[in-house]
């Protein structure tokens, strides 16, 4: 995580286990610290861009800190949900290659 000292745990004191918990992280890789402290069902995330340059057959030329196991899509990380949206923002050079700008739409169900 970028900066602080988030208390997780603290954060979900009052959380009902019969309730779902959606956490949402700038960071998508910070579900493997989260989930650890607290059951998540669904985490949504941005921060990498999708690699924002992206060559096929390799993936991703740069990839932030925290944004590099998870860095576009939808994953199952043990028994949580991830999706990290690739946004519609640059970083640094204002370029995307096979990366395009992306608004997700996600339908909750239960």
């Amino acid at each position: 995580m970028a900066g602080g000292a988030p208390d997780v745990r603290a954060a979900f004191t009052d959380h009902r286990s019969d309730t779902p918990t959606l956490v949402l992280a700038h960071e998508p890789d910070a579900i493997d610290y989260y989930s650890q402290q607290v059951p998540i069902d669904l985490q949504l995330s941005g921060h990498s861009h999708g690699g924002q340059i992206r060559v096929p057959g390799i993936g991703p030329v740069i990839l932030p800190p925290w944004g590099r196991r998870y860095p576009r899509g939808l994953y199952q990380v043990n028994d949580s949900q991830l999706f990290t949206s690739q946004g519609i923002g640059m970083v640094d050079l204002p370029i995307r290659i096979n990366c395009p700008p992306e608004i997700a739409e996600i339908t909750l169900t239960s």
